[in-house]
């Protein structure tokens, strides 16, 4: 195949050759022939026609680099009609060999200037054939089973079954964490009974235990935490050393760190239910909300520091700061600062309208000073 390319190629510099040497270098006379250009331009060289007819073309050889591969051991020799590039030239076997120099004439015939072409090895690795990645960086990564590692991988007593390890000492140490994965600088780290669960980020999920069936995302997301199966934390240092929170989920910078006894209760916001203490079946929603309570079982904050530092339980607060520092339980509570009051009706009536800023269909609420009672103006 390579000496019948080679031949090929030559024919074309051939008649290449013959076409240029045709060229009428034109005089303008005799015949009323149209003068032709002196000069011509082939494969990127300029040759200047006009006092000689022999010039020179950029060679079209092309051949694979010359190799010290073809042992004898192999049954690999290099036959006659081979065709090699080596050190600018092309080379054609002429004498079967094992990988004698293309300069030796016993065994070689140059053809000429050339050009390498390079071949995609079989099996590339970086230390043998021709690279073809320039500067490829070393990746430390094993295979045990069906699960990756990068390094330090999890030890004794660790079931990896499907689970993806990356990053330095993701997993490490890790037990009873099958069909986990773990991406990130000491990613549950020393974790136990972490199976089914996710930890991605910065140290997410380091030391956690009891942590099955649960999701860590973000720097140190649910690291220290206790108890806290079947629960979601997203954000850095969401539910952070939480404790006994199963089935909680923990959303945004810190959300429900430090939180205890808060089983089935959503913390949303920046640390929304942070600290908090048995406030199981809640939901905080808004930065701060619900933050410092302690035994609020079964509320509902709604807003900026609403329920912030409350011990109420059974309780709706909504807007901002609602039922901040509350004690009572039971109570429905909004902010007055989401509930605008008017001395009466009509005065509600006169503020609360399209032309002022409200919105055709809907009903805003207010506190009626007359009657004593929250009412709505209805549009």
């Amino acid at each position: 195949m390579a000496a019948g390319l080679y031949e090929l190629i030559n024919n074309i510099n051939k008649q290449v050759k013959t076409i240029c040497c045709k060229i009428d270098q034109g005089s303008g006379g005799g015949g009323g022939g149209v003068p032709l250009s002196r000069n011509l331009t082939f494969n990127g060289v300029t040759q200047d026609l006009s006092s000689d007819r022999t010039w020179t073309i950029n060679s079209l050889l092309t051949a694979l680099p010359f190799t010290t591969d073809h042992i004898n051991a192999n049954g690999n020799q290099y036959v006659i009609g081979d065709v090699v590039y080596y050190n600018g030239n092309i080379y054609r076997c002429i004498a079967s060999n094992d990988s004698i120099l293309p300069t030796s004439t016993l065994y070689w015939t140059n053809l000429g200037v050339g050009n390498p072409v390079v071949q995609q090895p079989i099996n590339w690795n970086s230390t043998s054939g021709n690279n073809q990645i320039l500067n490829k960086p070393a990746i430390s990564i094993s295979t045990q089973g069906t699960s990756l590692y990068s390094t330090n991988p999890a030890t004794s007593g660790f079931s990896t079954n499907d689970g993806i390890f990356l990053g330095v000492d993701a997993g490490f140490n890790a037990s009873a964490a099958s069909n986990s994965n773990f991406m990130g600088f000491e990613a549950g780290k020393n974790a136990s009974n972490a199976y089914n669960s996710n930890f991605f980020g910065k140290q997410a999920g380091k030391d956690v235990t009891q942590g099955y069936e649960s999701n860590f995302i973000g720097a140190e997301a649910g690291a220290f935490a206790t108890n806290i199966s079947y629960c979601n934390f997203l954000g850095n240092f969401a539910g952070r050393v939480a404790n006994f929170a199963d089935a909680a989920n923990f959303i945004g910078l810190g959300a429900g760190a430090v939180a205890s006894d808060t089983s089935s209760s959503n913390f949303i916001g920046r640390e929304a239910g942070a600290q908090t203490i048995n406030c199981g079946n809640s939901n905080f929603i808004g930065s701060y909300a619900g933050k410092f309570s302690v035994n609020a079982g079964g509320c509902n904050f709604i807003g900026n520091q609403a329920g912030f530092n409350s011990t109420g339980f059974n309780v709706i607060a909504i807007g901002t700061s609602a039922g901040n520092g509350n004690a009572m339980s039971g109570m429905t509570i909004i902010s007055n600062s989401s509930l605008p009051s008017y001395t009466d009706r009509s005065a509600a009536t006169t503020a609360i309208t399209i032309g002022n800023g409200a919105v055709a269909g809907n009903t805003y609420l207010y506190y009626n000073q007359t009657t004593f009672a929250i009412e709505g103006v209805r549009l």
